[in-house]
């Protein structure tokens, strides 16, 4: 017969694995981490563990559970690490070239890229030094993050080029999500103590997996981005020439 102490034992075990569970959830909606972390690598050697103990008296399978359980949760980290940017917590180009794979076996029929490049960011890195431009990829992605939320995703694509994928191909949503880009970045430069400003320029390309391929989207996006590039430091030069 199992005394009460065992009992005491199994609450605290179920009771630090349902914090874990919802701690996880919460992670997941919050921040969007943990995506590639299935729970029941955690849940269920746990779980399986702690039944077995309680139904057959005699032996000892809690233990052996919690340690498939920990083995599980640092391969899932591990997996979700490598699709992640070390630097500021987006997905990376890794991310990416495997969402088109996992896209083009399901054939999803629509969406809506974006590319984005910092502008003036190596006068950042030349006036103020490295680590204050890594601070700006890190606050731009922060930017991008918040702004896109649900309806897509964001990615470092490299370096100071980023790219959104939306789930959409509604103008008006698109646009909206443009110009919200635009203001959240004119918001900080208007509130941050940074030394540097930040401005974005941006090509948008919509992609149907029944008539296109990969590398001819993101070059329309590329190419797209780069006008809007030159368009922005036309307007700056124009701009110097008035001020002298």
């Amino acid at each position: 017969r199992r005394l009460w102490g065992y009992w005491i034992y199994t609450v605290i075990d179920y009771g630090i694995t349902l914090d874990s569970i919802a701690v996880y959830f919460w992670s997941r909606m919050r921040n969007r981490i943990l995506k590639f972390f299935p729970i029941w690598v955690y849940f269920f050697p746990l779980m399986l563990g702690t039944f077995a103990q309680t139904a057959f008296y005699g032996i000892s399978t809690i233990s052996a559970g919690l340690a498939v359980s920990i083995a599980g949760i640092f391969s899932s980290l591990q997996n979700e690490l490598i699709f992640r940017d070390r630097l500021t917590g987006l997905y990376n180009r890794v991310y990416l070239d495997n969402l088109f794979n996992t896209f083009s076996r399901k054939r999803s029929p629509y969406m809506t890229g974006l590319m984005l490049d910092l502008n003036s960011f190596k006068k950042i890195n030349d006036e103020f030094g490295h680590s204050v431009g890594d601070r700006a990829l890190i606050k731009m992605a922060e930017i991008l993050q918040k702004t896109v939320r649900n309806l897509g995703v964001a990615i470092r694509y490299a370096g100071d080029e980023f790219i959104i994928l939306l789930n959409t191909q509604d103008p008006v949503t698109i646009d909206r999500y443009i110009q919200l880009i635009h203001s959240q970045l004119a918001r900080f430069n208007r509130s941050s103590k940074e030394p540097y400003k930040l401005s974005t320029s941006i090509g948008k390309g919509s992609f149907n997996w029944k008539k296109g391929d990969i590398d001819g989207f993101i070059n329309t996006i590329d190419r797209e981005m780069y006008e809007n590039k030159k368009a922005y430091y036309a307007a700056s030069a124009e701009n110097d020439r008035r001020h002298q």
